[in-house]
């Protein structure tokens, strides 16, 4: 399996895949790793997502795969059979954090409040949270918890470079990237100009 951590401290942006349709699905994934994106999220929520997992892993192996949306111990258990490299979840699940810990999964928690956020760092470790939704919240967020790698998710690209200056150093990115693909390079161009050079995650 790829080294998901390594990887996404090189890269420092994911892409994400969220569709109902699963031709254009493909053409997403298509285009993404066409532009040099090694890193990429396919949500459960989309249609066949894990047929659409194994279509990807078959054409790229080499890419680096996540499953996201993930809501359950159930679906954990689902994505980690198929063999997603990674996990992302856009709650805070006490039940799901201690499956992906006792199975060894690469696994990033999510939370929205600081208190869903103590509550991840007290009963559990992760070197990364996924901070969702993020905009501006993140800039009080940081202050609270200066020492947490957050991946940002849900938020307006032109605040990107705030957020970058301000710490943020990992980011999550589905539609501002996959709903004009003609204008897929030029926009990943503009994200990874925006953010501020960074050291790599940090370990609790």
């Amino acid at each position: 399996m790829n080294n998901f951590e390594e990887i996404l401290a090189k890269q420092k942006i994911i892409g994400v895949i969220r569709s109902q349709d699963f031709a254009e699905a493909q053409k997403q994934i298509t285009a993404l790793q066409k532009a040099g994106l090694g890193l990429i999220e396919i949500s459960l929520n989309s249609v066949d997502a894990f047929k659409l997992f194994e279509w990807t892993r078959q054409n790229w192996p080499n890419l680096c795969l996540g499953a996201a949306s993930v809501l359950s111990v159930e679906q954990a258990q689902n994505a980690q059979r198929k063999g997603f490299d990674f996990l992302v979840s856009p709650i805070t699940d006490c039940a799901l954090m201690r499956f992906a810990i006792d199975q060894g999964l690469s696994f990033v928690p999510g939370a929205c409040t600081p208190t869903e956020i103590a509550q991840v760092l007290k009963f559990y470790e992760f070197s990364l949270i996924k901070l969702f939704p993020a905009s501006e919240t993140y800039l009080g967020i940081q202050k609270v918890f200066p020492k947490v790698s957050f991946l940002l998710s849900s938020f307006p690209p032109e605040q990107i470079k705030k957020l970058s200056l301000a710490g943020a150093k990992y980011f999550a990115i589905g539609s501002f990237f996959t709903e004009n693909l003609n204008l897929l390079s030029e926009r990943i161009n503009f994200i990874k100009s925006e953010i501020a050079p960074i050291p790599p995650l940090n370990r609790l």
